[in-house]
């Protein structure tokens, strides 16, 4: 279980140097085991199974896996597929037993639309981040 703060995160400095859109409203940061919630914002399921996500990847060095994030577009960019594919899985698994190909189709949608979110500064289009967020395979460059 992650630590909710209702604060920013200690590096948000420079994560607002790189991502401007970081100061929007309900904007929230993983860093190490918290999650940042400068806003006070309500926290979905799905969005804490994302950010528990990125908390897994940063292990002991969430400092060095933002400069990575900051710094690299590729590394970026996988890091939230990941943490995507696992918000669809959650979603998948939340509502499973009453949904048709259809709404599992929307839901990839959903997830594909929040990972084209302008935040990232990622490139990439509506179709294929739905078949990214679907087959499990790593962006290539």
């Amino acid at each position: 279980m992650m630590d909710i703060v209702v604060a920013k995160p200690p590096n948000f400095d420079a994560i607002r140097r790189a991502f401007p859109l970081a100061e929007d409203n309900g904007v929230l940061f993983c860093h190490g085991t918290k999650i940042y919630n400068p806003d006070g914002v309500d926290i979905p399921p799905f969005i804490i199974a994302h950010e528990e996500a990125h908390s897994i990847s940063q292990g002991d060095d969430p400092d060095g896996w933002w400069r990575r994030y900051i710094e690299s577009e590729q590394f970026r960019f996988n890091e939230e597929l990941l943490a995507h594919r696992i918000e669809y899985a959650f979603l998948l698994d939340e509502r499973k037993a009453n949904m048709n190909r259809a709404q599992r189709r929307h839901l990839s949608q959903f997830c594909a639309e929040r990972l084209r979110n302008p935040l990232y500064g990622i490139r990439v289009t509506k179709e294929r981040a739905v078949r990214l967020i679907r087959n499990g395979e790593l962006h290539a460059a």
